[in-house]
């Protein structure tokens, strides 16, 4: 096996420092996503209660119409 010349051993990183980065940028990612998530998870929520609050205005809106229409018939439309 050849030796290596002085100026070919940045080509080679150290092992350790290499597995640090790797270990690094990990934990980094799994922060980022941690934070993202809870945001995501938060957006996601008020948007199922925006349109759950949405079907039940509109469900009550079409009960007191039919309501309003049965009543009509009901008393002969007059009134």
């Amino acid at each position: 096996m050849p030796k290596a010349k002085p100026s070919d051993l940045s080509a080679f990183p150290e092992p350790h420092s290499s597995g640090f980065a790797l270990v690094a940028v990990l934990i980094f990612l799994l922060i980022v996503s941690a934070i993202t998530s809870t945001f995501a998870l938060t957006a996601w929520t008020r948007l199922k209660i925006a349109s759950n609050e949405t079907e039940s205005q509109r469900l009550g809106l079409l009960a007191e119409g039919l309501t309003n229409v049965l009543a009509a018939r009901l008393s002969g439309g007059r009134g």
